[in-house]
């Protein structure tokens, strides 16, 4: 008897409901009996948990309002079991799991429904834009439901300008010592600074130690703080996290893991339907209630006008809720005659019905969805503005969520929902939409689109258009489909307007039939360009490919005119954000750097004269930034000495801009860190923009003060003007240091050598010449770069080591502000700077004239062997080895930082030099030669503001004698005749003509462009009055075998002899 009795017993203790409920009866904290139930659920995973008594249930779960001491009391065993979760997705251990928190949720039904009311009112008067009304329902709720993380989340929202209010508020009510550890700080940064995902990720970097679960303790903090953060969480871990934390926080869970299996097309997935039902029955102000209506397959209904919106309490008759519910309305054309209540309504109705937002408006929108994402208004309105495209598309299952939420808070189906991202898939699938008519929807939706005699000219133009487009998509009309979009959507370059277009399914086309459908296709290239400009790429290597055909075997100017009778005033958006130098030159359409950025300002300057200024796309004052950075081009392409002038005011400026919001958070951690956390050590990796990565260990509260630092001397290496590696590539690696060789030797090549033919002495000089120019390149692509892992000999070494990271931060953290900060590390950058450019001077007259001698040698040797005259051959190679050790020992002067700043100004020689850089193919070819300048001309130097006008002078004068010169070689020289400089080129070129040409000097950026006509030589008179700041005469005296132009001497910047 006794025997059986046990046998009964073993045998119910096997049942999971039996172990599920003897979990239940001991008085186990919440945190251990949690994982007692994980642990059960483990051990019986096949089956499927039964009810149990609602004693039992209120016993267990129900807060007693001085119970709920310490919410998400995580522990490394907690993410161990949660990671189990995650590396385990089993339905029924998720049905069970359901099933287990809805106990909990219900046994709290009070606690919940007041939660609800509470947010409701709270986001009407979000809406209203009283901000003191809701802090007083906040701080109003009883103690246990302030700590709900919701709570957590409302407060910071509201006091984003004290972060000790957020600070004193989150720790009076997050208890757990994890959560203060690990999770205020993150919860106050994002409030706080509203930061994008890579920002909160490399945070948290810095927060969560690494080890097996960190990266499932990250995702578990980044879901806390905004669910909308993470999408990866299975619903058995937001279970998992439900049970320990307020019942209203685990309802949302619980609603966003549901979400998230709907917008995946898993809803038949989810088994107990009955679960939900049961809470939609006790939460029918929730949208819980709406998720099991669409779940049970009960027939939406689809219609323009909404009559109630969850989770807001408008006032009874309020007409501000028929102007909100109005927003959600296609079939109206124009806004209620009705006043908007606050800033936040103006921005909603003038977005709605507007056909583009302005900034300011955009602002406003995206601000409040995220700062306000804990309460429903915030995700109404977050779901109505991506409705509308106001915000970039990220993949088809997170459109299928926002729409999915339109319709959960608005209880049915609207065209507007179904317009927005994702809606025309969602109803072709039908996985969502069982009982829904497709026709009746369509035709519900194509009532609302323009006709002639209404056009659209609300934000419903954007949702008709991508109407049409999703259409085309669906059935794979490709060619429609990029036609369709480039005649809809025009182009911005300020502020830069969203398409709304899918680039998720554009790539994944792309990966199935490859870009030949887009190759040279106008529409094609004009998807990329938008594509570009929507998702900020710095280049498009799809635009490059598709628009190469349209740039091969042309001339620059034809391609310029195809490009404006292509796309007409869109050409000038492509040209700003899609045609930057590097792209002109892989497009062939300039053979150098010079050549590549003179052509797009030149480009842009035709637009000009055929467009006229248009403010979203080139202003006068864009067009004068370009021909400025054309300048600083100019400047840093340059000959001459100070090549390491660093201008460190503006690397300020923009490590300030760069660095604020990391240096923000340190000022921020300073204030919230508790004491033993913040004196605890951490291992922080910075990788910087050269490649390099260093691991530096600080403290808790120093880390972002080591990110400050890195990102400061991160800024210094990378800056794309004045950066360390910005002044490496332009001043001394593109051709400028070979250059200095390439001239000097150029002259020995015409020289007179004793013992020398002279037949041979231009042909053993380009034999030395080539070997000369290889050991120069070796030298430089190994030496003249920042150190790295792909540069390990790169002499210049600017990363700090751990023992100067240290140092700098005790020098660094008495500073009361960024920019001091940023001086500290500029000052510790310069001399150590200095120390690297004194060792490349050593290094210059030492191992690298060495190697030239030796490289110099071998060639000897080599002509020798195989046959040259050796007196000839040795006579050549002892020139040219002086020449080149002398000329190395003169380039030492490049490598010092000066004392003083220069004026800016630049020699007429520095300049020559870069305009030989746009013409450099017709130089190599032999068609193109430009003699030595006098000295007094040479050395001369021009004003700033006269660079531009005197390079496109000579360039001008060049082209002139290219276009006239046909197939005969030209020759310029530059000659002093009296008070004149004679520009001369001796070629064949016709009859004799004489013709004089007055210039006046440019007033306006308006002048430059037209005040010259078409006629080069018009724009040679008015480009030299420009230069000397007063009408001129040219004159242009062509000969038989001559053509000259002759100019005073001012503007070369050449001072007149005085007239005896």
């Amino acid at each position: 008897m006794s025997e059986n009795k046990n046998k009964k017993n073993k045998t119910r203790n096997k049942n999971l409901t039996n172990k599920i409920r003897s979990i239940m009866r001991g008085n186990a904290s919440t945190s251990k009996m949690v994982l007692s139930i994980q642990k059960c659920l483990f051990e019986y995973p096949s089956q499927e948990l039964k009810d149990i008594s609602d004693f039992i249930k209120l016993k267990t779960f129900c807060i007693e309002e001085n119970t709920f001491s310490a919410p998400l009391d995580l522990s490394k065993n907690h993410f161990n079991q949660i990671n189990r979760l995650k590396e385990i997705n089993d339905k029924n251990i998720e049905r069970n799991y359901i099933k287990i928190l809805s106990w909990y949720i219900l046994s709290n039904k009070e606690k919940v429904d007041t939660f609800i009311d509470f947010l409701a009112e709270a986001s009407y008067y979000a809406i209203c834009g009283d901000a003191d009304k809701i802090q007083e329902l906040l701080v109003n709720l009883p103690l246990s439901d302030q700590k709900s993380i919701y709570s957590s989340r409302i407060y910071s929202a509201l006091y984003v300008f004290s972060e000790k209010l957020i600070k004193d508020y989150l720790y009076e009510n997050i208890n757990s010592a994890w959560a203060r550890a690990r999770l205020i700080y993150p919860l106050m940064y994002y409030y706080i600074n509203i930061p994008n995902e890579n920002i909160l990720d490399q945070l948290l970097l810095h927060v969560v130690p690494k080890g097996t679960n960190a990266f499932i303790e990250k995702e578990v903090i980044k879901f806390i703080i905004n669910p909308d953060c993470v999408n990866s969480l299975n619903i058995s871990i937001l279970c998992y996290l439900g049970l320990l934390s307020h019942p209203y926080d685990a309802l949302e869970y619980i609603c966003k893991g549901l979400e998230n299996k709907i917008a995946c097309g898993q809803i038949e997935n989810i088994l107990d339907i009955g679960t939900v039902q049961n809470l939609a029955n006790t939460f029918p102000n929730h949208r819980i209630a709406q998720l099991a209506k669409l779940l049970s397959g009960e027939k939406i209904d689809i219609d323009n006008k909404v009559e109630n919106i969850l989770g807001i309490k408008f006032p009874e008759d309020s007409i501000q809720k028929k102007l909100f519910l109005s927003i959600f309305d296609c079939s109206f054309y124009s806004p209620p005659k009705i006043k908007p209540i606050s800033k936040l309504m103006e921005s909603v109705i003038s977005i709605r019905w507007s056909k583009y937002p302005t900034t300011e408006e955009f602002n406003e929108i995206d601000s409040f969805r995220k700062r306000y994402s804990a309460l429903p208004v915030g995700v109404i309105l977050d779901s109505f503005s991506r409705s509308i495209y106001m915000f970039t598309r990220e993949n088809i299952n997170i459109d299928f969520l926002y729409c999915l939420r339109m319709i959960l808070f608005t209880g049915c189906v609207t065209p507007l929902s179904l317009m927005g991202p994702g809606g025309y898939d969602l109803l072709k699938k039908k996985f969502l939409f069982r009982n829904l008519s497709e026709r009746e929807a369509e035709n519900l939706i194509s009532s609302n689109f323009s006709v002639p005699s209404m056009p659209r000219e609300d934000r419903i133009w954007i949702c008709e258009v991508n109407w049409r487009l999703s259409q085309l998509q669906f059935a794979g009309h490709l060619q429609a489909w990029a036609s369709t979009a480039r005649e809809a959507f025009p182009a911005w370059v300020y502020p830069r307007y969203l398409s709304g277009l899918d680039w998720g399914w554009l790539e994944s086309v792309i990966e199935k039939i490859g870009m030949k459908p887009f190759v040279g296709n106008d529409n094609g290239i004009y998807i990329f360009f938008l594509k570009q400009a929507e998702l900020f790429q710095r280049e498009s290597v799809a635009f490059r490919i598709a628009i190469e055909p349209k740039a091969r075997r042309i001339s620059p100017e034809t391609f310029c005119l195809w490009l404006f009778d292509t796309y007409d005033k869109n050409a000038i958006a492509i040209i700003r954000i899609s045609l930057m130098a590097e792209v002109i030159l892989k497009l062939r359409l300039a053979d150098n750097y010079m050549a590549a950025l003179t052509l797009r300002v030149t480009f842009l300057e035709e637009a000009v004269k055929r467009f006229g200024f248009i403010d979203h796309l080139l202003s006068e004052k864009d067009l004068m930034q370009e021909e400025e950075a054309l300048n600083a081009n100019i400047s840093r392409m340059s000959v001459g000495s100070n090549q390491f002038e660093i201008t460190w005011l503006t690397l300020q400026v923009d490590t300030n801009s760069q660095n604020k919001q990391i240096y923000e958070s340190y000022i921020l951690m300073n204030n919230t860190l508790h004491s033993s956390i913040a004196s605890q050590k951490k291992k922080s990796n910075y990788l910087y923009d050269n490649g390099s990565s260093s691991e530096y260990n600080s403290f808790y509260s120093d880390w972002p003060l080591v990110m400050v630092i890195c990102g400061i001397v991160n800024t210094f290496i990378s800056h794309p003007t004045s950066g360390i590696e910005s002044i490496l590539s332009v001043r001394i690696r593109h051709d400028n240091f070979r250059r200095e060789f390439s001239s000097a030797i150029s002259i020995l090549g015409r020289s007179y050598f004793a013992k020398v033919r002279g037949v041979m002495v231009d042909k053993l000089v380009k034999e030395f010449e080539t070997k000369i120019y290889q050991e120069i390149q070796i030298w430089l692509d190994d030496k003249m770069h920042t150190k790295s892992i792909k540069h390990v000999n790169g002499v210049f070494d600017l990363i700090p080591n751990q023992e100067e990271m240290e140092a700098l931060i005790r020098a660094v953290r008495p500073m009361d502000s960024l920019d001091g900060m940023i001086m500290v590390v500029f000052e510790w950058i310069k001399p150590k700077l200095t120390a690297q450019l004194k060792s490349v001077r050593e290094n210059l007259t030492s191992k690298f004239s060495h190697m030239l001698s030796l490289r110099i040698e071998e060639t000897e040797n080599f002509l020798i062997d195989n046959g040259k005259d050796p007196e000839e051959v040795k006579s050549v190679s002892e020139a040219i080895n002086s020449l080149v050790v002398r000329r190395a020992r003169d380039l030492r002067e490049w490598f010092k930082i000066p004392r003083e700043r220069n004026s800016q100004k630049l020699k007429v020689i520095e300049i020559i030099i870069a305009v030989e850089q746009r013409f450099k193919m017709s130089i190599n070819s032999g068609h193109l030669k430009i003699s030595t300048l006098p000295l007094n001309i040479a050395n001369s130097f021009i004003d700033p503001d006269h660079i531009r006008h005197f390079y496109d002078l000579i360039s001008e004068i060049i082209h002139n004698c290219l276009k006239h010169a046909k197939k005969h070689p030209v020759r310029i020289r530059f000659t002093n005749i009296g008070n004149d400089i004679v520009a001369s080129n001796l070629t064949h070129l016709g009859e004799d003509k004489l013709e004089n040409i007055t210039g006046h000097p440019y007033q306006t950026l308006h002048d430059t462009l037209f005040g010259e006509g078409k006629s080069g030589t018009k724009k040679i008179a008015y480009l030299s009055s420009s230069i000397i700041r007063k009408g001129v005469t040219i004159n242009f005296i062509r000969r038989k075998f001559s053509y000259h132009v002759k100019m005073p001497k001012k503007v070369f910047g050449v001072i007149e002899e005085r007239r005896k």
